[in-house]
């Protein structure tokens, strides 16, 4: 006698119908979680990088916190006014004496769940936008030319950089690309990745657009940089947010790069203690101070640097604009951003406020 199997035939066809639904179920739901957790990692991490801008923005403001209001004219004597110009004296050395240690360098902090209320990793560095060239402040853009201050010509100091930054950007010389760019503008460059407009300036900068630190020694007797590619930047080499002048206090990376002037030697505490020491800011005046400074902190002398560089060099310490690198990682997650911060002064003293943010 034949007996029929399509009971059991369909019996099978629903339990393999069963498990790829209850199969794919748990792979969508693992997959959710897993987005989930990343999800949130990335909002975390998000929030650490803009934390750690505050966290640097109290650095910059914690040595001038002791800053006094002004006082009445009529009630201000000559005591008065000699002892709030010590003061603001002592307090721009100290925060000399605080960016010499943590500008252009990683700053890293670790944070612990038992302690922090999370697992994570924060790096900030600081660097001074008085220690780049402003394209705005050597160009007039009303008669479209460029500028000569100080017994300096602009032009030719583009000429001498553009020479300079050959062996970086792959035998490139971006000197007519540059001027050409800001000649033909028709008012002042917002933000110098407007550069990258220049199908040349893009090629030549490729992805070195925002500057990245050296990460620091694994060992205690190497160097920050002997295995770091000696590059440079462009928004660390160009600014629209600093001066007519190169602070040479905080030149930039690339710019020391360019002229060599780039030193691997670690800045210590002690060893800035010892810089503040040997220079004093108001005694800064003749080529020969000029030397002393550029050999104590860069290991330079200005009888190896072009007279169009030095020209722009200004022996005063006077930082208004900054910019902040922060990077946060929670868990697999990490967030970069790249803040300016400016400070700007009030009745009561100064403030810092932020001014442009880039997620990079």
């Amino acid at each position: 006698m034949v007996k029929k199997g399509y009971i059991l035939f369909f019996t099978m066809i629903m339990l393999a119908m069963g498990t790829a639904l209850i199969t794919q179920i748990f792979y969508m739901g693992n997959l959710y979680n897993s987005y989930v957790a990343l999800t949130l990692d990335r909002e975390r991490s998000r929030q650490l990088a803009l934390g750690g801008v505050s966290a640097a923005m109290s650095q910059l403001m914690l040595l001038d916190k002791k800053l006094s209001p002004p006082e009445d004219k009529e009630k201000k004597d000559d005591k008065g006014k000699k002892n709030s110009s010590k003061s603001r004296s002592e307090n721009q050395k100290k925060i000399l004496e605080l960016m010499l240690q943590v500008q252009n360098r990683w700053q890293t902090f670790i944070l612990r769940h038992e302690t922090d209320g999370i697992d994570a990793e924060l790096k900030i560095c600081i660097s001074c936008e008085n220690g780049k060239i402003d394209c705005n402040k050597l160009y007039n853009y009303e008669i479209h030319k460029f500028l000569s201050s100080g017994g300096h010509n602009t032009e030719k100091l583009y000429k001498v950089l553009g020479g300079k930054l050959t062996s970086f950007l792959r035998d490139k010389n971006i000197t007519d690309s540059v001027t050409s760019f800001i000649s033909t503008q028709k008012r002042p460059i917002l933000t110098v990745t407007e550069f990258l407009k220049d199908k040349k300036l893009a090629q030549a900068f490729d992805n070195r657009i925002f500057y990245m630190p050296p990460e620091p020694p694994q060992k205690k007797n190497d160097d920050e940089s002997s295995k770091q590619p000696q590059q440079v930047y462009l928004t660390d080499l160009f600014t629209v947010h600093g001066e007519s002048r190169i602070s040479l206090w905080s030149i930039s990376p690339s710019l020391q790069k360019a002229f060599g002037l780039y030193s691997d030697k670690k800045m210590t505490p002690e060893r800035a203690k010892e810089i503040m020491k040997k220079v004093d800011l108001s005694q800064i005046k003749g080529p020969d101070d000029l030397s002393r400074v550029l050999e104590t902190i860069y290991g330079g002398k200005n009888s190896a640097l072009p007279v169009e560089f030095l020209n722009t060099l200004d022996p005063k310490f006077e930082p208004r604009v900054f910019s902040v690198l922060c990077y946060a990682k929670v868990g697999r997650v990490g967030q970069k951003l790249l803040a300016l911060v400016e400070k700007a002064p009030m009745k009561d003293g100064e403030i810092i406020k932020m001014i442009k943010l880039y997620w990079i």
